[in-house]
């Protein structure tokens, strides 16, 4: 049995479709759902009950805090291999499954390819970058991963973010949605229960590399990616620290960048806040961040967690 894992936090009409879209194209396939809302605080589960009554193949869980992805999606990963689920499909709740994808990723899992994701397609058809080919270095991470990217040509972008046209491995995943072999995924620790929101995946690349366990690109399936859906906007200060405490911690613990490089990420991101909140005239919260940042910088460089 597979399970495919939800987790919602307040915006329970987005999770509504992405439910609805598992059981529209899950014809068969031995799956169950996992939804677990993350302490919303609303009555989530009680509308999404009313909308999916008495279905067997649902099962609701709750929890009385936000725990966030990594500890949300450990939880509903225990309770899936508890239940006799060999195989777990990740998903967010802003994820809508065309047919196919599901039966598809099973099937890649079935064969021995122990974590796999589909291409990611936003819904008006463009498709997003759901893969990396390997980890950049601190220069292309900046060129990439950050407002930088504007100042760099098209074409070196272009290069560096190719996507493959065929199945084969990869080194990163979109953390959007994938599959995985749970007695594998078990082996690696589950999710890394430090991260709140943001770079679980990256985490994931590193150990998968570190223990020589690849990860499979299938973009022969597609998966709508309503991006942003389930989160924050850019100027909303709380993803964007926790966004930061995410990154600094992958990049010192995994990738094992020096303080400077840390500082140096740090300062890109406080510029990225001024132009994003200024923008939204969100002074107050843009110096909020300024502070905090430096806060959480210097905790990182100090190992504090």
């Amino acid at each position: 049995m597979i399970g495919i894992l939800i987790l919602n936090y307040k915006k329970y009409q987005v999770t509504a479709d992405c439910i609805r879209s598992v059981l529209d194209t899950g014809d068969g396939l031995d799956y169950h759902i996992y939804v677990l809302d993350n302490g919303s605080g609303n009555d989530s589960i009680a509308c999404l009950q009313a909308q999916f009554p008495n279905n067997p193949r649902i099962t609701w869980m709750e929890s009385a805090e936000n725990t966030g992805y990594a500890r949300g999606n450990n939880q509903m990963l225990s309770r899936a291999r508890k239940d006799g689920c060999t195989a777990a499909v990740i998903t967010n709740s802003d994820i809508v499954f065309l047919p196919g994808t599901l039966q598809q990723l099973a099937a890649d899992i079935a064969e021995g390819h122990p974590i796999v994701g589909p291409q990611l397609q936003y819904p008006n058809g463009q498709r997003q970058n759901s893969v990396k080919l390997r980890p950049y270095t601190y220069r292309e991470y900046l060129w990439t991963e950050t407002y930088l990217r504007n100042l760099v040509p098209k074409a070196k972008l272009q290069a560096l973010r190719r996507q493959p046209a065929a199945p084969g491995e990869v080194y990163w995943l979109s953390g959007a949605v994938f599959a995985v072999d749970t007695a594998v995924f078990h082996r690696l620790g589950d999710f890394d229960p430090y991260t709140f929101l943001y770079y679980e995946e990256y985490i994931l690349s590193a150990r998968c590399k570190a223990q020589n366990i690849a990860l499979w690109f299938d973009p022969t399936v597609t998966a709508l990616h309503c991006h942003g859906a389930s989160a924050g906007g850019a100027a909303n200060l709380f993803t964007r620290l926790e966004n930061l405490r995410s990154e600094l911690y992958f990049l010192h613990r995994y990738r094992h960048w020096s303080r400077h490089r840390l500082a140096t990420v740090r300062r890109v991101r406080c510029l990225e806040v001024l132009f994003t909140f200024g923008k939204a005239h969100k002074w107050a919260d843009a110096r909020t961040y300024l502070r905090k940042s430096k806060i959480l910088l210097k905790k990182e460089r100090t190992n504090e967690t």
